[in-house]
Protein backbone atom coordinates (compact mmCIF):
# COMPACT_ATOMS: atom_id res chain seq x y z
CA UNK A 1 0.00 0.00 0.00
CA UNK A 2 1.45 3.54 -1.15
CA UNK A 3 2.21 6.01 1.71
CA UNK A 4 -0.71 8.46 0.23
CA UNK A 5 -3.20 5.31 0.90
CA UNK A 6 -1.94 4.84 4.06
CA UNK A 7 -3.02 8.37 5.28
CA UNK A 8 -5.69 8.43 3.45
CA UNK A 9 -7.40 5.41 5.85
CA UNK A 10 -5.71 7.36 8.83
CA UNK A 11 -8.81 9.31 10.77
CA UNK A 12 -8.24 12.87 9.62
CA UNK A 13 -9.26 13.70 13.28
CA UNK A 14 -7.01 11.25 15.35
CA UNK A 15 -4.51 13.38 17.61
CA UNK A 16 -1.93 11.75 19.82
CA UNK A 17 -1.19 13.62 22.75
CA UNK A 18 2.60 12.79 24.90
CA UNK A 19 2.85 13.85 28.30
CA UNK A 20 6.79 14.47 29.80
CA UNK A 21 7.49 16.28 33.11
CA UNK A 22 10.75 17.54 33.76
CA UNK A 23 12.34 18.10 36.98
CA UNK A 24 15.79 19.98 38.37
CA UNK A 25 16.85 16.63 39.40
CA UNK A 26 17.21 15.52 35.40
CA UNK A 27 19.84 17.75 35.47
CA UNK A 28 23.44 18.11 37.04
CA UNK A 29 24.31 21.07 35.63
CA UNK A 30 23.58 23.59 32.43
CA UNK A 31 22.65 21.23 29.61
CA UNK A 32 19.97 19.40 27.91
CA UNK A 33 17.24 17.20 28.77
CA UNK A 34 15.54 15.27 26.39
CA UNK A 35 11.79 15.35 26.49
CA UNK A 36 10.21 13.65 23.30
CA UNK A 37 11.18 10.84 20.63
CA UNK A 38 10.18 11.06 17.83
CA UNK A 39 9.52 7.67 15.59
CA UNK A 40 7.67 8.95 12.49
CA UNK A 41 7.06 12.25 10.81
CA UNK A 42 4.07 14.19 12.54
CA UNK A 43 2.21 17.47 12.31
CA UNK A 44 1.98 19.53 15.99
CA UNK A 45 -1.23 20.88 16.96
CA UNK A 46 -0.49 21.78 20.56
CA UNK A 47 2.84 22.17 22.52
CA UNK A 48 2.55 23.69 26.12
CA UNK A 49 4.65 23.42 29.45
CA UNK A 50 2.86 23.75 32.84
CA UNK A 51 4.80 25.15 35.78
CA UNK A 52 4.24 22.79 38.47
CA UNK A 53 7.09 23.29 40.89
CA UNK A 54 8.48 26.26 41.20
CA UNK A 55 11.40 27.16 38.97
CA UNK A 56 14.52 28.67 41.07
CA UNK A 57 18.03 29.02 38.76
CA UNK A 58 17.04 28.52 35.43
CA UNK A 59 17.38 32.04 33.10
CA UNK A 60 15.98 30.59 30.09
CA UNK A 61 14.78 27.39 28.25
CA UNK A 62 14.99 26.93 24.51
CA UNK A 63 13.76 23.33 22.70
CA UNK A 64 15.99 21.73 20.01
CA UNK A 65 15.35 19.30 17.55
CA UNK A 66 17.55 16.87 16.35
CA UNK A 67 16.92 14.99 13.37
CA UNK A 68 17.70 11.20 13.44
CA UNK A 69 18.56 11.81 9.14
CA UNK A 70 20.99 14.90 9.67
CA UNK A 71 22.07 15.09 13.39
CA UNK A 72 21.83 18.62 13.49
CA UNK A 73 19.71 20.42 16.24
CA UNK A 74 17.56 22.57 14.84
CA UNK A 75 15.72 25.73 17.09
CA UNK A 76 12.03 24.47 17.65
CA UNK A 77 12.05 27.74 19.71
CA UNK A 78 14.88 30.13 21.06
CA UNK A 79 15.61 30.99 24.55
CA UNK A 80 13.19 32.93 26.46
CA UNK A 81 13.26 35.73 28.44
CA UNK A 82 13.74 34.94 31.73
CA UNK A 83 12.28 31.92 33.55
CA UNK A 84 13.54 32.06 36.97
CA UNK A 85 11.43 31.93 39.88
CA UNK A 86 7.95 31.43 37.41
CA UNK A 87 5.26 30.69 39.84
CA UNK A 88 3.45 27.51 40.24
CA UNK A 89 0.48 27.27 36.96
CA UNK A 90 2.89 29.42 34.78
CA UNK A 91 2.36 27.97 30.98
CA UNK A 92 5.13 27.83 28.08
CA UNK A 93 3.86 27.16 24.52
CA UNK A 94 5.06 27.65 21.18
CA UNK A 95 4.46 31.42 19.42
CA UNK A 96 3.81 29.83 16.31
CA UNK A 97 6.89 29.80 13.54
CA UNK A 98 9.66 27.55 13.74
CA UNK A 99 12.72 29.43 16.20
CA UNK A 100 10.30 31.99 17.86
CA UNK A 101 10.80 32.27 21.68
CA UNK A 102 7.98 30.62 24.06
CA UNK A 103 5.49 32.25 25.12
CA UNK A 104 5.54 33.02 28.70
CA UNK A 105 2.22 33.26 29.79
CA UNK A 106 1.82 34.61 33.77
CA UNK A 107 -1.65 36.13 34.35
CA UNK A 108 -3.45 36.62 37.29
CA UNK A 109 -5.61 33.92 36.87
CA UNK A 110 -2.84 31.15 37.03
CA UNK A 111 -3.28 27.72 34.75
CA UNK A 112 -4.82 29.78 32.57
CA UNK A 113 -3.27 30.18 28.73
CA UNK A 114 -3.78 30.25 25.04
CA UNK A 115 -3.25 26.86 23.75
CA UNK A 116 -2.60 26.66 19.95
CA UNK A 117 -0.04 27.19 17.16
CA UNK A 118 -0.94 29.31 14.43
CA UNK A 119 1.77 28.18 11.97
CA UNK A 120 1.82 24.39 13.05
CA UNK A 121 5.37 22.61 12.45
CA UNK A 122 6.32 19.55 11.07
CA UNK A 123 8.51 17.39 12.61
CA UNK A 124 10.61 14.27 11.30
CA UNK A 125 12.18 11.93 13.23
CA UNK A 126 14.49 13.06 15.94
CA UNK A 127 14.69 13.96 19.43
CA UNK A 128 13.35 16.90 21.31
CA UNK A 129 14.99 18.23 23.60
CA UNK A 130 14.86 21.38 25.94
CA UNK A 131 18.02 23.55 26.61
CA UNK A 132 17.88 25.64 30.00
CA UNK A 133 20.53 28.50 30.98
CA UNK A 134 21.23 28.77 33.82
CA UNK A 135 22.28 26.46 37.08
CA UNK A 136 18.86 24.75 38.12
CA UNK A 137 18.53 23.99 41.49
CA UNK A 138 14.45 23.61 41.75
CA UNK A 139 11.47 23.69 39.25
CA UNK A 140 9.52 20.91 37.19
CA UNK A 141 7.72 21.52 34.40
CA UNK A 142 5.23 19.25 32.80
CA UNK A 143 5.18 18.93 29.12
CA UNK A 144 2.50 18.33 26.69
CA UNK A 145 2.56 17.42 22.96
CA UNK A 146 -0.43 17.10 20.98
CA UNK A 147 -0.06 15.92 17.52
CA UNK A 148 -0.88 14.42 14.11
CA UNK A 149 0.85 11.16 12.98
CA UNK A 150 1.57 11.60 9.51
CA UNK A 151 2.25 7.65 9.06
CA UNK A 152 0.55 5.26 10.48
CA UNK A 153 3.78 4.41 12.54
CA UNK A 154 4.75 7.75 13.32
CA UNK A 155 4.33 8.38 17.27
CA UNK A 156 5.61 10.80 20.17
CA UNK A 157 6.81 9.23 22.94
CA UNK A 158 8.63 10.36 26.73
CA UNK A 159 12.37 10.24 26.44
Amino acid sequence: MSLGAQIRKMSPGSFQIAARPFTAGDFGALGAVNLFTITGPIVVEGFFGIVTVVMAGATTIALNLTGTLGAVAAPVAVATASVDADEVGTIYTLAGGVAAALTVQQTAARGVGVYSITNRQAWIPGVLNMVIGGAVNTGQVDWFLQYRPCTPQARAVPA
